[in-house]
């Protein structure tokens, strides 16, 4: 794991994997915590997505 992983490379990665097609939050935050281990970015980048709509739990459901 890399500890120098940004905010954007985190967020260009997620918008990749939820191009291919749909995740939770918790399985998008899985994937992330592969490239880092820092919790509180993860969370970041998550409510982001969630924000800009990239991310939605109930449209995964």
């Amino acid at each position: 794991m890399s500890a120098s992983v940004t905010e954007a490379e985190l967020f260009a990665k997620a918008r990749r994997q939820l191009a291919l097609r749909e995740h939770s939050r918790l399985e998008l935050a899985k994937k992330l915590a592969s490239l880092t281990e820092d919790s509180s970015l993860i969370e970041q980048v998550l409510d982001k997505l969630a924000q800009s709509d990239y991310l939605n739990d109930q449209r995964y459901a």
